[in-house]
């Protein structure tokens, strides 16, 4: 019975804990930017984590930090 509820437990975390692999493409940069969010994040949370990540690389100066400045769309909006 124990090991029945201790199971329930866990999955109920997992179906809670459920996680994305974001990637971003920022145009003109080298690279994709990729991490990992949980699914209830925000969008702004996403975006600060981005920003962040790209500041880590060196990048930032371009981009600058604000988040009102950035356009978000899809991948396949460009093609």
């Amino acid at each position: 019975m124990v090991l029945h509820e201790q199971k329930q437990k866990q999955n109920q975390a997992i179906k809670g804990d459920n996680r994305l692999l974001v990637i971003i493409t920022v145009l003109g940069s080298a690279g994709r930017i990729r991490f990992i969010v949980h699914e209830g994040e925000l969008v702004a949370a996403v975006m600060e984590t981005a920003i962040k990540s790209y500041a880590r690389e060196g990048r930032l100066s371009v981009l600058g930090s604000n988040l009102n400045d950035f356009f978000l769309c899809f991948p396949h909006c460009w093609t």
